[in-house]
């Protein structure tokens, strides 16, 4: 498991207790659980906001309407633009160090689990007029454990773990080395047999 989130986020009761329920379940299954610091560098936040908003960049210069686009994605997209490409390079190159610091969790441990969601999510509507970067800050701290995954491309499944007392979807994540997608797949498919989740739906 892991303890780590940035500043801004709050692992609120409900989804530790679904990534505690989780860990039991997986003990009850035949697995060894224990708790582990994972050691994401202090770099690794910077390093994803640069390559995050240079891919905006990059990604609405081949839109053919950018005016269709809404005013927010356009503002992280010229944030993007104004990254120095030998950054957006230095950021990129340095992804194979980053991951070589979290992978050291995996000369122990072979899968790492984290809460998915670590609070409620947004409802509709809810950042309906704000600007690019609370956007980026309200939905950041909702769900920290999964880009630093992503950073490092590293494969990733989040797996349904019941719902919150309000009837919304709670869920944990296991993110495993490079290359052991059948890994996460087959402990999946282990809690899901145990769990089933396909019946589920919340009350409406």
């Amino acid at each position: 498991m892991c303890d780590y989130y940035p500043v801004a986020a709050r692992l609120g009761d409900e989804q530790r207790q679904a990534t505690t329920q989780t860990a039991e379940l997986l003990r009850s299954l035949g697995h060894t659980v224990a708790e582990q610091e994972v050691g994401f560098p202090q770099s690794m936040s910077t390093n994803y906001m640069i390559r995050y908003l240079a891919g905006t960049a990059e990604n609405l210069a081949a839109v053919d309407q950018p005016d269709q686009v809404s005013k927010r994605t356009r503002t992280m997209a010229s944030l993007g633009q104004r990254i120095p490409d030998k950054v957006v390079q230095k950021a990129l190159a340095g992804e194979a160090k980053m991951a070589d610091k979290v992978n050291q969790i995996f000369d122990d441990f072979d899968l790492v689990l984290t809460p998915g969601a670590v609070e409620d999510p947004l409802t509709i509507g809810q950042l309906d007029g704000k600007d690019a970067f609370r956007t980026l800050y309200a939905s950041g701290r909702k769900i920290p454990n999964f880009a630093p995954w992503n950073s490092i491309g590293q494969p990733a499944v989040s797996i349904p773990a019941g719902f919150s007392s309000r009837g919304l979807p709670l869920a944990v994540q296991l993110a495993g080395p490079a290359n052991e997608e059948a890994t996460l797949l087959a402990v999946a498919a282990q809690l899901e047999a145990a769990r089933p989740w396909a019946d589920q739906r919340p009350e409406l």
